[in-house]
């Protein structure tokens, strides 16, 4: 966590906002949700409305719900459930999320390539998964460089598994898997 005493987090090419609503889930259920604040971004503006709204059509699949209540069952002892986080319209087919989690993301239309970081914070995790692997590598060195300088020290840059740095950003990051964390260490130039 930086010295701010909250968990800053980038999620990057945020799409329709699934993946931002799940990591909040994680958040909530370690008991940081309090400190935590997220910054979603995305081009589309469409994906974005999506996001805000956190109401998904089709979404209804009983197995997929039911994995969800027993994997909290199991891992934790709670009475965690679905319906924790979810309201479900089983006669629409619709899922929405609750509003203590939509409350906690700020949505911001963001172009990657050709936009600085849209907002002031240094953050503490980029979430920047399945989306380099569309741009050649002189746009994700670019992209990485904004990473790179909107991270703390230490902070962390988690991407999708078959994407990856290259050249100048290798010695930037200390890589485990998919997660990057950002090097501390002071590379001299001659």
């Amino acid at each position: 966590m930086s010295g701010n005493n909250f968990i800053n987090v980038w999620h990057a090419g945020c799409s329709t906002g699934q993946e931002v609503y799940s990591l909040l889930i994680l958040f909530n259920e370690l008991g940081l949700l309090d400190k935590v604040r997220v910054f979603a971004t995305d081009i589309s503006r469409n994906a974005l409305d999506v996001a805000r709204k956190g109401v998904y059509q089709n979404q209804i699949d009983r197995g997929c719900i039911e994995n969800f209540n027993t994997v909290f069952d199991i891992t934790s002892g709670d009475k965690t459930t679905f319906l924790n986080y979810f309201d479900v319209d089983e006669k629409h087919d619709r899922i929405s999320v609750k509003p203590f989690l939509k409350e906690k993301i700020k949505f911001i239309r963001h172009d990657l390539v050709k936009n600085d970081v849209p907002f002031y914070n240094k953050v503490d995790v980029v979430f920047c998964r399945n989306v380099l692997i569309y741009f050649n590598v002189n746009l994700q060195n670019r992209i990485v460089q904004r990473f790179h300088e909107g991270l703390y020290n230490n902070g962390t840059l988690v991407l999708g598994a078959h994407e990856g740095l290259s050249g100048f950003f290798k010695t930037k990051f200390d890589r485990q898997g998919p997660v990057y964390r950002k090097s501390n260490v002071f590379h001299l130039r001659y």
